[in-house]
């Protein structure tokens, strides 16, 4: 991983770790459908923990929609997405328990490689907000007089 700043920066390290630790539990999985959490099977919770690759990848390609609030950080969003929001997709048990059902679905015959593809993208799209994020703010503060551009680095 490269090097980057800020407190987004200080969270992707510990988000790859926690990625890592759900695809090494994948990797003992001998029997995808066994009973595994409620209503789910195995599969069913591993699909519904490795939304947390897919939702991210799909969220970040997707952009913000018009008009959104924005939130501060991931305490303000679980609080935002957990509270009554009309119109706004389910959130109670039975629409998170199909969710999780159709995501385990979704990791087809090789759940381990699936799971290991999915975190390889999101880390890569996560790595990729960065170093955008890091080449827009040497811009902003090079253009505001404020520090020099990055060696190789032109406007032009």
């Amino acid at each position: 991983m490269a090097e980057h700043s800020g407190a987004a920066a200080d969270l992707l390290p510990l988000y790859a770790a926690a990625s890592e630790a759900f695809l090494s539990t994948c990797r003992t999985v001998s029997d995808w459908e066994a009973p595994g959490l409620g209503e789910w099977s195995v599969r069913s919770l591993a699909g519904h923990t490795n939304r947390s690759h897919t939702n991210v990848v799909a969220y970040l390609e997707a952009g913000p929609e018009p008009g959104a609030a924005r939130v501060a950080g991931p305490v303000e969003y679980f609080a935002a997405f957990w509270g009554e929001r009309p119109g706004a997709a389910s959130s109670d048990a039975g629409s998170v328990a199909e969710r999780g059902r159709l995501a385990g679905a979704s990791l087809g015959p090789d759940p381990v490689a699936s799971v290991e593809r999915d975190r390889d993208r999101a880390l890569k799209v996560l790595e990729d907000l960065l170093e955008r994020r890091d080449a827009a703010a040497v811009l902003a503060e090079a253009l505001t007089g404020r520090g020099p551009l990055s060696a190789g680095f032109t406007v032009l």
